[in-house]
């Protein structure tokens, strides 16, 4: 009796643990514990999945109800969820487009300084921008020590976001600014830059960034959620081919940053990277700190990514040369990337 009794606490144990994931999952999270559990998808699915194929083992020999069926249910479908989110990722199939004309090809440069040791690294980071030579820089950054002083005056525009946090965005351009660049993303947002370009050869790009916090507390995952929702709203709708870049602090399973992919339809720079980048994002799933994410519109073509990590976690960069459409494209008439991504 003892052993029955058991087996039922851990039976409705877990099916109470997998409700509540399954309700974090598949309704937009309101508490920052949702959150986590959105962020940490990757590692709940592959315990449901270890619980599924038991399940699966000990089909004859287990007694099947109503109950039983619901939770088995509810754990595949948290296993479908998270290999829908990751499977772009891991392999997507991107259509050839030879109607579409491309401008001449923009550097771009992400830095994240996400612990205070990168304030030391100025000479590395300079040595970046000195090799690399972006048209744009997008930083990430504490609001009190600015890192590319030296460098500053190579760039015609630049932008710095109110402190946040203790945080600010900054941006420096060659690129020249189509109308005035917002620096802020409005009242109790978190610091974030939006604003529309013209590359070289005269066509345009919007760019968007946010600079979000980890969801260790409510007032930080709502403020993060606030922020990261008014710039893909701000997004949606655009004409023009979009960038977004964000030092999101959370993994690509969080719906704060799974909302451009879904809703957007945009492409991060680290889809279809094969197999070898699972152990990366399972690693993200429990590393908020240092979670940068890159986006783009599909119908931008993306080459020459490059990653660059400082040794002390001082500092993260990303690298890569972006051709913009030479013409604006409708959703119908853009490229298709197929049904995962």
């Amino acid at each position: 009796m003892n052993r029955e009794f058991f087996h039922k606490i851990w039976f409705w144990s877990r099916f109470l643990v997998t409700a509540f994931a399954a309700l974090a999952i598949f309704n937009y999270p309101r508490t920052w514990w949702q959150e986590l559990i959105c962020a940490t998808l990757l590692l709940w699915s592959g315990v449901f999945l270890a619980a599924l194929c038991v399940d699966i083992i000990r089909f004859r020999k287990i007694s099947w109800t109503v109950s039983r069926a619901i939770l088995v249910l509810l754990q595949a479908l948290c296993v479908f969820r998270a290999g829908q989110i990751v499977m772009p990722y891991l392999y997507a199939t991107k259509k050839a487009s030879p109607q579409i004309a491309y401008s001449e090809p923009a550097r771009f440069l992400f830095i994240d300084i996400s612990e205070r040791v990168g304030n030391d690294r100025t000479n590395a980071l300079k040595a970046l921008v000195d090799r690399e030579d972006p048209s744009m820089i997008v930083l990430t950054r504490f609001a009190d020590t600015p890192v590319l002083e030296g460098v500053a005056e190579r760039f015609p525009s630049r932008y710095i976001s109110p402190s946040s946090h203790g945080r600010v965005i900054e941006l420096f351009s060659k690129l020249t600014p189509r109308g005035p660049t917002r620096v802020e993303l409005g009242y109790a947002a978190l610091p974030g830059v939006v604003g529309e370009f013209l590359t070289g050869d005269g066509h345009p790009v919007i760019v968007g960034a946010v600079d979000l916090l980890p969801p260790h507390s409510q007032e930080d995952f709502l403020r993060s959620r606030l922020t990261s929702r008014r710039l893909a709203s701000s997004l949606k709708y655009a004409r023009t081919p979009r960038i977004v870049l964000g030092a999101f602090r959370t993994s690509l399973t969080s719906q704060i940053v799974d909302m451009y992919r879904e809703q957007l339809r945009l492409r991060a720079l680290s889809f279809d990277s094969g197999i070898s980048i699972f152990p990366r994002l399972v690693w993200q799933s429990m590393s908020f700190t240092n979670a940068s994410h890159v986006f783009t519109a599909r119908h931008i073509e993306v080459s020459r990514v490059a990653e660059f990590r400082d040794d002390d976690r001082g500092f993260s960069a990303v690298v890569f040369d972006a051709k913009i459409p030479r013409e604006t494209l409708s959703p119908l008439e853009r490229p298709s990337y197929g049904s995962n991504n």
